[in-house]
C-alpha cells in the first residue's frame, strides 16, 4: 500500500475507549500517513494504559508501515497537547509535508489522506485542504444521525473567504482539514487561548496561500447527547428547542460555543469575544474580513447577553431586538 508524508496528531485526554474509533480511521486509510502521533494531554482514566495496550511496550512502534508516537504531558489543552506533536515532528526530523489535526472523537472517510493530498500535491498555492463533515450524535442509550447528508455547500463558502468564513462563525474545521506544514504559524497554536485557538490558527494558514475543498471523503463529527440535551432543556419552546440543539450540534453560531457549560457561560462567550479580536487583529481589515468581524463580535455579545440572564425571558428577547437593530445598522454602515 502506498504512503506519503503526512502525519496526523491526535491530542487524547480521557478518552479510554473512544480513541480508538479515531485511531482505527487513521490505520484504515486508503493511503496511510507516515506519522501518527497521539499526545496523551494528562489522562486521569485508562485512556494512557489502553493505548500503550494497543501500541506495545514501546513509546514508539511501526504498524503497517506507520510511524506511531505516544507522547504525554501533564494536562493542558489541546492546544498545547498539539504543538507537542509538531514539536515531535521537528525534534525528530520526520520527513512531513502535511499534517492533521484530529480530534479523539471524530472519523476519517478511508480516502480522506488520499484524496486531500493528491489535491494540495497537484496545486503549489493550495496551503489546506478540507472535506465536508457528518456530524452524528453517539448517546448512551440511542444514536441517532442528524445529517444523512455530509453538509458542503458552507464548505465551499469557506474555502472562498476561509478568513471572513472563520471570523464570522468563530471557529475553524480542524479534524477535517489537511495543512501543508511550511505554510503552518511559527509558534503553532496559541496556548494561551481555550476557546477560539483553531479559528486564529487556521486564519493564520489562510493567509499564506489558497485553501481548497474535496468532496467524497466526509469526516465524522460525534457529539454527546447528555451535553447537548442539557443545552436543550434550557430552550423554552419547541422550535427554540430545535434551534438551539441544530447549533450546539453544528457550531452554526460562534457565539453558542458557552452553551456547552451553562455554568461558565458568560466567562465562555468573554473567551471568544477576545479569541474573535485577537484574529482580527491579525488578519487585516479588508471590507469582507471587517463585516464578518462585526457580524461575529456582536454574536458574542448577544451570546453573553443572554447567558448573563438565563432564565429572565424579557431581558433575552430585549437582547435580540437590540442585537438584531445594531446588526442592521453596522451592515449598512459597513457597505458604505
Amino acid at each position: 500500500m502506498p504512503q506519503n508524508t503526512t502525519a496526523v496528531i491526535i491530542p487524547v485526554y480521557n478518552r479510554a475507549t473512544l480513541w480508538r474509533r479515531a485511531v482505527d480511521s487513521v490505520m484504515q486509510q486508503s493511503l496511510l500517513p507516515s506519522n501518527l502521533i497521539i499526545v496523551n494531554d494528562g489522562s486521569t482514566d485508562e485512556t494512557s494504559n489502553n493505548i500503550r495496550k494497543w501500541l506495545g511496550d514501546d513509546k514508539n512502534n511501526i504498524i503497517n508501515g506507520v510511524n506511531i508516537t505516544l507522547l504525554t504531558q501533564e494536562h493542558s489543552n489541546a492546544s498545547t497537547a498539539r504543538n507537542l506533536g509538531l514539536s515531535e515532528i521537528k525534534d525528530s526530523n520526520k520527513v512531513c509535508d502535511y499534517v492533521l489535526f484530529l480530534d479523539s472523537d471524530d472519523e476519517l472517510s478511508p480516502n480522506f489522506i488520499e484524496a486531500t493530498t493528491k489535491l494540495v500535491q497537484e496545486q503549489a498555492q493550495v496551503v489546506a485542504v478540507s472535506s465536508p463533515r457528518l456530524t452524528l450524535l453517539d448517546g448512551q442509550d440511542h444514536k441517532k444521525q442528524y445529517h444523512s447528508k455530509p453538509v458542503f455547500d458552507d464548505l465551499q463558502d469557506m474555502a472562498k473567504a476561509p478568513v471572513s468564513w472563520m471570523l464570522y462563525y468563530g471557529s475553524s474545521i480542524l479534524s477535517c482539514s489537511l495543512f501543508r506544514i511550511s505554510a503552518l504559524p511559527k509558534d503553532g497554536f496559541d496556548q494561551s487561548m481555550v476557546i477560539g485557538e483553531d479559528m486564529l490558527f487556521a486564519s493564520q494558514v489562510a493567509m499564506q496561500g489558497e485553501w481548497s475543498v474535496v468532496a467524497g471523503a466526509p469526516t465524522k463529527f460525534w457529539r454527546q447527547d447528555p451535553v447537548i440535551d442539557d443545552a436543550v432543556n434550557d430552550a423554552t419552546n419547541d422550535a427554540g428547542k430545535d434551534a438551539t440543539k441544530d447549533n450546539c450540534i453544528n457550531g452554526n453560531a460562534g457565539s453558542l460555543s458557552f452553551i456547552h457549560d451553562p455554568k461558565q457561560s458568560p466567562e465562555s462567550a468573554m473567551l471568544a469575544i477576545q479569541a474573535r479580536v485577537k484574529t482580527f487583529k491579525l488578519v487585516g481589515s479588508s471590507k469582507i474580513v471587517r463585516r464578518s468581524y462585526l457580524h461575529g463580535i456582536l454574536r458574542d455579545f448577544y451570546g453573553l447577553a443572554v447567558t448573563s440572564s438565563r432564565g429572565f425571558n424579557k431581558y433575552v428577547y430585549a437582547s435580540l431586538v437590540l442585537y438584531h437593530s445594531i446588526m442592521r445598522w453596522l451592515t449598512w454602515l459597513v457597505r458604505q
